[in-house]
């Protein structure tokens, strides 16, 4: 019996597929099935997340004034932060400098106070640290550490009277390095 050669070549075609599979080697273990994530490169996220937070604030912001740039905290005890925090207020402190904005970086563990539900209350020595340097606006936010992701999330608040003035959301894939800024968490309040 002879094959026609259009079936011919797809049994040829389909055992090799075969084959192909079976040559694999077998994972050593079941951790071996998870692949870890490439990590995003955390200056040019952050510093686009910057800009895309300036951007939406439209006509609100006045670059000569200065704007408080609080460390970011996490969203399931807000009295703690970690590396990756400090280093994503930092980015954005430096990031919002650079285009030009007037930027301070402040400690705020005895100028803010957070209740319970994550709402900003707004206490007298930030206002007055406020009024001090003619600040109109604080950078505030909080991440939220996920199996595979962080999800980060940045406001921008007017002082005066504690509007949002432009918010913006982004997540961060959770590879190594990522998750080793995460878990040096520390206690602050921001």
């Amino acid at each position: 019996m002879k094959l026609h050669p259009i079936f011919a070549a797809t049994a040829a075609l389909a055992l090799a597929a075969c084959g192909g599979y079976y040559q694999a080697e077998a994972p050593r273990s079941t951790a071996d099935l998870y692949i870890v994530p490439a990590d995003a490169d955390l200056v040019q996220v952050n510093y686009a997340a910057t800009e895309r937070l300036i951007s939406l604030s439209g006509d609100y912001v006045d670059p000569r004034k200065t704007i408080l740039i609080t460390t970011l905290a996490n969203v399931d005890n807000l009295d703690q932060s970690s590396t990756l925090g400090r280093l994503t207020s930092e980015q954005i402190a430096a990031r919002m400098g650079q285009m030009g904005y007037t930027v301070m970086d402040v400690n705020l563990r005895s100028s803010m106070a957070v209740n319970a539900n994550g709402q900003f209350m707004l206490s007298r020595d930030l206002r007055q640290l406020a009024q001090q340097h003619s600040a109109q606006a604080a950078v505030v936010g909080t991440y939220a550490t996920g199996a595979r992701e962080v999800y980060v999330n940045l406001r921008l608040v007017r002082l005066s009277d504690s509007r949002v003035i432009s918010s913006f959301n982004y997540s961060l894939p959770k590879g190594r390095n990522t998750d080793s800024l995460l878990r040096s968490a520390s206690s602050t309040r921001r």
